[in-house]
């Protein structure tokens, strides 16, 4: 006789197993996010790497050579009587060694200074062109519109209970709508995982140049979205003032010490900013440092964002990994 029950007893038992399953492995943890800010065109500055004398170099001010004044677009040297005296044109001859055949302004008696100062000039920004070409550490910013978009993950043991109180006392207290209040919450964030050095184990960092207030702000968000599709339910959020607190319907069990928690920190900020990667404690340690340096009137956004949220809530070390592969064991 065929055994007609068969495929019944086989679905229920699916099912079964299915609604089993614990809820952990659906993947379902509480967030909390604060931050925002308002992109704008970057301010020309010069790095702290600038080459000493070159400071006026991008910056839209003109280069002045000592005992020299800018004039009306030509250059004047002064008299031993404080007068300056009348610039003239000279074209410079090709094949000398600049390779340039346009005119330039010379005085007289004072040509050979102010060709070597001139063609300085010229050297430092060839230098920082190529440099910014390959990638390099830039001495001089040239262009004065670079956003630098950095992003800093740090997995902490679970133990770490501390500092989940501290990042909701930070977003209860901060006022998001302000660029004082964005920078109190970077400064905060990372000073709060500094005093926490013995629970961080895990450890990412990385940063990306943009041309732009626009190309910046795309890749802000992007990393943005990125991590909070990471998370079940934002139970906690400030970001551009708006608050916002909810209970997560989803509660983990505390397993203790096989729980993690895992920062994340995305800002952008003018210049260009380099971080170490991050394979050790003192790499996250300098990285960190670097992030916190960033001045208020560079600052342009920020987010900080960490899972779980919730007390009770779980993270455990296969959902860290499996979620953020890039993580390094420090």
């Amino acid at each position: 006789a065929r055994r007609w029950w068969k495929a019944p007893a086989a679905a229920l038992s699916i099912a079964a197993i299915i609604f089993a399953m614990p809820l952990d492995a659906q993947a379902a943890r509480s967030g909390g996010r604060m931050g925002g800010g308002s992109f704008r065109s970057a301010s020309p500055s010069v790095s702290r790497s600038s080459i000493s004398g070159a400071s006026g170099l991008g910056g839209g001010s003109s280069y002045r050579s000592p005992g020299m004044m800018a004039s009306g677009g030509s250059m004047m040297a002064p008299q031993p009587g404080g007068m300056p005296m009348r610039s003239m044109i000279m074209p410079i001859p090709m094949g000398v060694g600049y390779g340039f055949g346009a005119p330039m302004m010379f005085m007289g008696g004072g040509g050979g200074i102010i060709r070597i100062a001139f063609v300085a000039v010229l050297v430092l920004f060839f230098i920082d062109s190529i440099k910014n070409l390959f990638g390099g550490e830039s001495g001089v910013q040239l262009g004065g519109d670079r956003i630098a978009v950095i992003k800093i993950q740090i997995g902490l043991l679970g133990l770490a209970r501390d500092l989940q109180l501290d990042l909701e006392k930070i977003a209860d207290k901060a006022d998001t709508s302000s660029p004082d209040g964005l920078h109190y919450v970077l400064e905060e964030t990372v000073l709060a995982l500094l005093r926490n050095p013995e629970y961080c184990v895990y450890g990412f960092a990385t940063t990306n140049s943009a041309k732009g207030p626009e190309e910046a702000e795309d890749l802000f968000n992007e990393m943005s979205m990125d991590e909070r599709g990471k998370f079940s339910e934002e139970t906690l959020s400030n970001v551009n003032a708006r608050k916002r607190a909810t209970s997560s319907t989803v509660a983990g069990e505390d397993n203790g010490i096989n729980e993690y928690i895992l920062v994340t920190i995305i800002a952008a900020a003018d210049g260009n900013i380099k971080l170490p990667v991050v394979t050790d404690g003192s790499e996250l340690r300098t990285a960190l440092k670097r992030l916190g340096a960033i001045r208020v009137d560079a600052l342009q956004a920020v987010e900080v964002l960490w899972t779980p949220q919730e007390e009770g809530d779980t993270l455990t070390e296969d959902e860290l990994l499996s979620d953020y592969p890039q993580l390094n064991i420090l």
